[in-house]
């Protein structure tokens, strides 16, 4: 068994599509964080434990630079289907290099319509757009790594679907 892993490198491009119409490249966006919420029990006290069938509140974040008719596509009240695609370096165990492709897509909701740009002369304006996310897939290099869909009651991951262990229960 290697003891030496795929290293992946910086991210090299990345384009943004809202409801299938590209509408950002060479952004900064941050990526809904999953956590599990949590329980109490007793034991020698109170000892929290994640309860891997609930998943508190997901946000994800775009900053968009300048102010166009694209941002207002992004930030326009309702649902919206939003894929990310990046190229990111990946140096394999043997020392070759490669290009990886991700994608996420994430079924979202803006928080706000319109949010605060900042305007500073020989500066470049940015807006941080900031959603609710619902659905969130990610894909990397053509695999389905993790999948949770707060509706649809789905928490997937590599493949397992681990709400299924409750709903054969329920």
């Amino acid at each position: 068994m290697s003891k030496w892993v795929n290293k992946r490198g910086p991210i090299e491009a990345n384009t943004i599509y809202s409801d299938g119409v590209l509408v950002a490249t060479d952004t900064t966006v941050t990526l809904p964080e999953v956590t599990f919420m949590t329980a109490d029990v007793k034991a020698m006290g109170d000892m929290s434990i994640p309860l891997s069938n609930a998943i508190e509140d997901m946000e994800m974040t775009i900053t968009k630079v300048g102010v166009d008719k694209n941002m207002t596509r992004l930030t326009a009240p309702g649902k919206k289907a939003v894929e990310i695609r990046w190229v990111q370096d990946l140096i394999k165990s043997d020392g070759t290099t490669a290009k990886e492709g991700c994608k996420a897509f994430l079924n979202v909701a803006p928080v706000t319509l319109a949010p605060g740009a900042s305007l500073e002369i020989g500066s470049a304006s940015e807006s941080d757009l900031t959603y609710k996310v619902f659905r969130y897939r990610l894909v990397v290099d053509g695999e389905e790594i993790l999948l949770v869909d707060r509706l649809a009651h789905i928490v997937k991951v590599n493949g397992r679907d681990y709400s299924r262990d409750y709903d054969r229960l329920l």
